[in-house]
């Protein structure tokens, strides 16, 4: 495992209460909408992740698992935690996120119903894959990403990707643990993919019709977007695809050095706050 060991960091980015700029992701609607979008899918979907991890510890006789799992919830609420902050303060521009994330709720308590435990963690350890890609992406080149946001969002999201990049192989470890086959494995990859696109293109559509844009101001913002190269949705999908290989396993993505740095800004900066 990348990390062997980590801890949940409790972290506050919004007790400035300065008003979020509307479109806080470089001026960009079709960014900021997207990015919106898809951190609307965390508070319920990452209750999900830790439900599923969750149950299957009964099950888990490793010690050293067993504690990297109680991790990866602790650290699973904070983000819910900090999301959800930060929803609260880009509501003030008139965005109504209650329909969107109730859907989700709705969703993920559907799939707790209907499917078994060994598919709700092969989706779990597909979403934790495709977090753990973002992370690393917009780390490894966060001058790219991070340049021009808000202070307080880009923190946020910072300390959000080190974290997922911590605990990346948790709920992976734990399926294998419990023998989870190859078979169940895939399905719930693809079960993800589809879900994850479906929701966030639906969850974006209904931002900017809430917003008031026009297709062309979408359009705009899409060209932008594509000519600074801060839409590489072509470059996801690749890598999500990796999940489908044989044998695949998140560690066989070295991260150390990446989690190394970024970790001791944040904790540096915790100490320093103690």
């Amino acid at each position: 495992m990348n990390a062997t060991s980590f801890h949940a960091r409790s972290m506050s980015f919004f007790r400035d209460q300065t008003p979020l700029p509307k479109y806080w992701f470089r001026g960009n609607p079709y960014l900021t909408h997207r990015a919106n979008a898809i951190t609307l899918l965390f508070p319920r979907g990452e209750e999900f992740f830790v439900r599923s991890v969750r149950d299957a510890l009964p099950r888990i006789t490793d010690p050293q698992l067993l504690r990297n799992a109680r991790a990866f919830a602790a650290q699973e609420s904070q983000h819910s935690r900090a999301h959800t902050e930060h929803f609260e303060l880009l509501r003030t521009h008139g965005f109504d996120f209650d329909g969107v994330m109730e859907h989700t709720r709705r969703q993920c308590e559907w799939t707790d119903k209907h499917f078994s435990l060994e598919m709700r963690l092969a989706i779990t350890c597909a979403a934790e894959h495709f977090t753990a890609m973002v992370a690393r992406e917009l780390l490894g080149r966060e001058r790219d990403f991070f340049n021009g946001i808000d202070a307080r969002v880009r923190s946020m999201f910072r300390w959000h990707c080190l974290e997922e990049l911590e605990h990346k192989a948790v709920a992976f470890n734990v399926m294998k643990a419990i023998g989870v086959s190859e078979r169940v494995r895939l399905a719930g990859g693809l079960i993800e993919f589809f879900a994850m696109m479906g929701f966030w293109k639906r969850a974006t559509h209904i931002l900017c019709k809430q917003d008031g844009l026009s297709p062309e101001a979408l359009d705009e913002g899409r060209r932008i977007a594509m000519r600074e190269g801060d839409s590489p949705d072509r470059e996801f999908l690749k890598r999500y695809l990796e999940y489908f290989k044989p044998r695949f396993h998140p560690d066989q993505h070295d991260d150390r050095a990446l989690i190394e740095k970024v970790a001791l800004e944040f904790d540096y900066a915790r100490s320093g706050r103690a």
